[in-house]
């Protein structure tokens, strides 16, 4: 039983015998299947997610008795345009494979219907009544029922063709997809988790170098479940350590150059003429309203308070007198907010203090 660390898929990989696997409960199994993919490819148990997300599927291993501590790295780092390139190579053999499916599923749909097709329009054929306790009659039925039966087959053989259309259809998105095109906040958000990975893993390699120089010495280092890190295990982890670095570095260079490129692209538009005016005519259309001095009008969930307008401004500022409409010991007072059209309501709106009032009636 051997467990392995992929540094090209930066994937963990478990590599055990058939018989190993029989051996397992059916919660093992269960466990195993949870973070694990069987791969025809490799001929063992690949993980479902990749580095740094493999904190599952680690400790799944090392309930089934991997020694994760010691994993073995094998291959090396890709840069983030190789795996671009390698899975573009991969999905579009993966939509070949498909087509050479569909070709076999219409060749063998047209076979199996080219008999029923040559009886089309023989409606002596196909009306003809089975005559019982005949056997001829009988045998011509049943011959008749074998050409139908394999005809309705045949759709069946041409669903199956349809499908994998389909899903040629995606792989050839997949491998054709430009993975440039990605949004503003996307690329924020992965080049700020990458860059937070690499300061991590950058200061565990620092701090693991300096372990195995210290064992080398001779000193005994302790681990937080009171083991002793051993030289096998610090070198496991500084291998390790190495690749996921040099792929995240390039994965967050990638990321980090289109938030870049979007950036500037996003200041350049704000600075324009176009977005000035795009903008200025959303604050007309909020500052726009159809009220004027000396309406009255309720506002918000209930109908017992009434605002009177006293004063507009040029630049929108209302002066408004609350009143209540039935309480006499009510004081009525004075308000400044501003009236402005609230696109998600689709409604107007005022402000007083911190809460956002809509405008139900004018009185």
């Amino acid at each position: 039983m051997e467990i392995k660390f992929n540094a090209e898929t930066l994937k963990i990989e478990l590599h055990f015998e058939k018989c190993d696997y029989l051996a397992l409960s059916d919660k093992q199994k269960s466990d195993l299947k949870s973070a694990f993919l069987w791969s025809n490819f490799g001929k063992c148990w690949v993980s479902r997610a990749k580095s740094p997300a493999t904190y599952y599927a680690e400790r799944i291993a090392e309930s089934l008795g991997f020694d994760v501590k010691t994993l073995e790295t094998v291959g090396e780092a890709l840069t983030h345009g190789e795996r671009q390139e390698q899975k573009a190579e991969r999905a579009e053999a993966r939509a070949e494979r498909y087509d050479e499916i569909v070709e076999s599923k219409e060749r063998k749909a047209k076979a199996m219907q080219a008999e029923f097709n040559r009886f089309r329009g023989d409606w002596s054929f196909i009306t003809q009544p089975i005559i019982a306790g005949h056997a001829g009659s009988q045998r011509f039925g049943r011959y008749r029922e074998r050409i139908a039966e394999r005809y309705r087959k045949g759709f069946d053989e041409l669903g199956k063709a349809e499908y994998y259309t389909n899903r040629a259809e995606a792989a050839r998105e997949t491998a054709m997809r430009d993975t440039r095109n990605i949004t503003y906040i996307h690329a924020q958000t992965r080049a700020r988790e990458l860059r937070n990975s690499i300061e991590w893993r950058a200061n565990s390699l620092d701090k693991y170098i300096e372990y195995v120089e210290r064992i080398e010495g001779g000193e005994v280092i302790a681990l937080k479940d009171g083991e002793t890190l051993t030289a096998e295990q610090a070198e496991s982890r500084v291998n390790r350590l190495v690749q996921e670095l040099k792929a995240f570095t390039s994965d967050y260079e990638h990321y980090n150059g289109i938030f870049e490129e979007l950036k500037q692209a996003r200041e350049d538009y704000k600075a324009s003429d176009a977005y000035k005016a795009k903008k200025q005519a959303a604050k007309d259309k909020q500052l726009a309203h159809p009220f004027v001095v000396g309406q009255t009008f309720t506002f918000g969930v209930s109908d017992h308070l009434t605002a009177t307008i006293e004063r507009i401004t040029p630049t929108g500022l209302t002066t408004l007198t609350i009143k209540h409409r039935t309480e006499t010991d009510f004081k009525p007072y004075q308000k400044i907010s501003r009236i402005r059209y609230w696109e998600t309501w689709r409604n107007y709106v005022i402000t007083l203090g911190h809460s956002v009032l809509t405008i139900d009636k004018i009185i």
